[in-house]
């Protein structure tokens, strides 16, 4: 018996979004992110990149410094990238990476 079987790559998932989404727009599915490389219409299959790398909005022109390997986060109130300490998930924010 297989006990996995490929389904594809993972660098981009379907969604299927409740609301139109916007080309570039970071959508939230639990504790993980994806962002429309292209927009997806309301009730339609498109896909979310879940990999690779991006330039995401921080606060302002004097928001946060993030160095190489910072823990950065998407707070899902602002839509910014914001560096967070504590449990992220309690906090309203979603891990991006390092």
């Amino acid at each position: 018996m297989t006990e996995a079987i490929f389904i594809q790559e993972g660098k981009c998932l379907d969604h299927t979004p409740a609301a139109a989404v916007v080309a570039g727009q970071i959508v939230v599915l639990g504790d993980l992110i994806g962002i429309a490389k292209s927009p997806i219409a309301i009730s339609t299959l498109g896909a979310l990149a879940v990999e690779g790398v991006y330039d995401i909005i921080k606060d302002g022109t004097t928001g946060p410094v993030f160095a190489l390997l910072d823990p950065v986060f998407f707070d899902v109130v602002t839509r910014l990238a914001v560096r967070v300490s504590g449990s992220p998930g309690a906090s309203g924010v979603v891990y991006l990476g390092t």
